[in-house]
């Protein structure tokens, strides 16, 4: 029987409540492309394999066993992009410490450039769910891709923000590449959620005009005039409805310079159905004036 029967099978029997029975048909069939010698098609059999894997959302304590023989399949292959693309399906699907450890180790004897810094990336993203901060910093400052560099750093300043530690936030996010100013605008964009936010627990002023003051300092418009917007909500939520109004018109007025039509409509978009839920219908109108007739005629 080749290996794509097995999965066939292994996959109606899952979807039969036959889980033990499910994972020794998946077996058999790793163990069937282990034994393919083109390391393309091994690849690909894998990746099939794998994605069959994720469909099914099995047990980790069940799939663990079965993911620990994959991933010694996988680091025999030859090809970084069948090897990058397993990896990434495999590290999606486990929360397995030891076998993201293993993928560590496969990633870093890799060749090209682009797909280790990929497969560092979902493991840094990764570690950052399983709330292990320490050793996603210290993997993310070994990525050398400067775009997936910049999406780790800002994946880490993110949760550093949720978790308050807004120093090493903001130490991370000057890590973050010149080559890639989107990456900064985001990053900026959640720091200064994070102060906008501290309006809440204190007297709010101190937080209110650091928020403002990171906002305007971000380059990207897309990411300042969100940054704005969400200023205006938490001031809203707090009772501050005039210092909200004026939060709500820089953004739209950054909104309205944006140049890409699509991102210009998803902001005015949110903006006015934030404005709307609380009633402020003037503000919406007036939002809705400045809509750039590009956008209000495009069919």
């Amino acid at each position: 029987m080749n290996y794509k029967k097995l999965i066939k099978k292994a996959e109606l029997l899952y979807n039969n409540g036959l889980i033990d029975e499910s994972i020794d048909m998946y077996d058999k069939s790793v163990e069937k492309v282990a034994k393919i010698p083109q390391h393309s098609y091994r690849g690909r059999a894998i990746l099939v394999i794998l994605e069959s894997l994720n469909r099914k959302k099995l047990p980790n304590d069940k799939a663990s066993p079965l993911f620990k023989k994959l991933i010694k399949v996988v680091e025999g292959i030859s090809s970084d992009y069948y090897k990058s693309r397993a990896l990434v399906e495999i590290i999606n699907a486990s929360s397995d410490k030891g076998l993201l450890d293993k993928a560590v180790k496969i990633t870093e004897k890799m060749t090209y450039d682009y797909h280790k810094s990929e497969v560092l990336f979902e493991i840094v993203k990764k570690l950052c769910k399983m709330k292990l901060m320490d050793e996603a910093i210290i993997l993310c400052k070994s990525i050398s891709h400067d775009y997936y560099k910049s999406k780790a750093l800002v994946e880490i300043v993110g949760k550093l923000c949720n978790k308050k530690s807004i120093n090493k936030a903001i130490e991370l996010y000057n890590l973050i590449p010149n080559s890639r100013p989107y990456g900064k605008s985001e990053a900026l964009y959640k720091i200064s959620k994070y102060f906008h936010k501290q309006v809440k627990y204190q007297l709010g002023i101190k937080h209110f005009d650091k928020a403002v003051k990171i906002a305007e300092s971000i380059e990207g418009k897309y990411w300042k005039s969100r940054s704005f917007a969400e200023i205006a909500e938490s001031l809203y939520n707090e009772g501050l409805v005039d210092e909200s109004l004026k939060m709500y018109d820089r953004a739209v007025e950054i909104a309205v310079d944006v140049s890409d039509d699509y991102y210009n409509l998803d902001l005015l978009s949110e903006i006015i159905e934030s404005l709307s839920n609380k009633g402020l219908y003037d503000k919406v109108h007036e939002a809705i004036k400045k809509i750039p007739d590009s956008i209000k005629y495009h069919d």
